[in-house]
C-alpha cells in the first residue's frame, strides 16, 4: 500500500495563501483499492484511530495490535501483506467505516494538495478524482489542518510489539 506518501512533502502551513482548489475539487472514493495496494507504505494511527478500530471490529486493544498493527519508527502503523496490500484490503476494505484518519482524509493530503500538478498526477492513478460531489476549499483545508495534529501517531507502551 502506498498511503505513506503523505509524509513525503512539507505541510501546507499558510492557510491564507490562494490555492488551486479555491473552487473545490470533485472526489468520490470508489473503493477500488488503488491506494490500499501496491508499493510499500505506512498508515500511522492516532489513539482515536485505535479506539475506533477496536470498537468497529469488536477487538480488544491487544487483539488489534497482534492481528493488524506493526511498529514503524516507534509508532503504530497498519500491517500490510507480503504483496503490499493493507491488512484490511481483501477486494474491499474490511474496516472502511472505521478506517484511520490518514485513510479518511485521502486524497486531501499535504503531499497531493501542494500543487495542481500533484492533483493531476493523482488523477492518472485514482479513478475517484473528478467524480462525485465537490469538496469545498474549507473542507479540504480542514483535512490539511488535521495533519500536523492527527498524524503524529501513538508511541507503543514499553514492551509492546
Amino acid at each position: 500500500m502506498h498511503l505513506g506518501r503523505v509524509f513525503d512533502c512539507q505541510l501546507i502551513t499558510d492557510m491564507s495563501e490562494p490555492t488551486f482548489f479555491a473552487d473545490g475539487l470533485r472526489f468520490d472514493c470508489l473503493r477500488c483499492g488503488a491506494c490500499c495496494t501496491g508499493e510499500e507504505g505506512y498508515v500511522f494511527l492516532t489513539e482515536e484511530d485505535v479506539e475506533r478500530l477496536m470498537k468497529g471490529l469488536g477487538l480488544t486493544r491487544d487483539e488489534l495490535i497482534e492481528r493488524h498493527l506493526r511498529i514503524v519508527d516507534g509508532k503504530y502503523s497498519l500491517q500490510e501483506t507480503e504483496d503490499g496490500r493493507c491488512v484490511f484490503w481483501a477486494g474491499d476494505c474490511k474496516a472502511y467505516e472505521h478506517r484511520p484518519y490518514q485513510c479518511m482524509s485521502y486524497p486531501f493530503w499535504p503531499s497531493i494538495m501542494r500543487s495542481k500538478e500533484s492533483w493531476n498526477q493523482l488523477a492518472t492513478t485514482c479513478v475517484g478524482v473528478g467524480r462525485g460531489r465537490v469538496h469545498t476549499e474549507e473542507e479540504i483545508r480542514g483535512w490539511l489542518r488535521g495533519f500536523p495534529r492527527k498524524l503524529i501517531g501513538i508511541t507503543p507502551l514499553s514492551g509492546e510489539k
